[in-house]
């Protein structure tokens, strides 16, 4: 009888075992998934962003341009001495001339 147990608890062990394995295994191609779906994700939301602010930039620079006589220019320079952001950084300025 005790042996009939033992063995019972040996096949519940090994079977758990081999589902905790493929458990483990599932799981890792989910996160690999996942980690994919982020970037492409990512990677679109940065471009739909860039694109929609250039679009917005360039209708705003018509307008003041037409309306107003005015020169729009947009500047990206580093900011060495850290004036802006308290440390060294990039910094992008729009510039309207009269």
């Amino acid at each position: 009888k005790w042996d009939e147990q033992n063995r019972k608890w040996e096949e519940n062990t090994q079977r758990l075992d081999r589902i905790e394995a493929q458990n483990s295994a599932t799981l890792e191609e989910i996160q690999k998934a996942n980690r994919r779906y982020e970037s492409a994700i990512g990677a679109i939301g940065s471009r739909w962003g860039l694109y929609s602010e250039a679009s917005f930039r360039n209708g705003l620079k018509a307008i003041l341009g037409q309306s107003f006589g005015v020169e729009v220019l947009n500047l990206t320079l580093y900011d060495q001495e850290g004036e802006v952001f308290g440390r060294p950084e990039q910094v992008e300025l729009d510039i309207i001339i009269k």
